[in-house]
């Protein structure tokens, strides 16, 4: 079965509170290159939220995926890793 651009799991990344927004746009933007065309959609959000939507039939692999793009970027240090710094969910758009 083929996934399409509406299908997928829409995660959020919580910032730290000294993080601003055009750090956020940063990695954004690197993400989106090191993830291509597995990262349907991003933004950042004003609340210091980076939105992600990545095209995986399985939460647990976007899960996966944007943890490893962070990694890969060495920018872990500027999200939060309490339970709420991470939250997906299931794209229905």
């Amino acid at each position: 079965m083929a996934m399409t651009a509406t299908d997928g799991h829409v995660l959020d990344l919580r910032a730290r509170p000294d993080v601003d927004a055009d750090e956020l746009e940063d990695v954004r933007r690197h993400l989106v290159d090191f993830l291509g065309e597995w990262l349907v959609a991003s933004a950042v959000l004003d609340d210091q939220v980076l939105r992600l939507h990545v095209a995986t039939a399985s939460r647990i692999t976007a899960l996966a995926a944007i943890r490893a793009g962070v990694g890969a970027l060495g920018c872990e240090d500027l999200f939060l890793v309490e339970a709420h710094g991470l939250h997906a969910s299931r794209s229905r758009l």
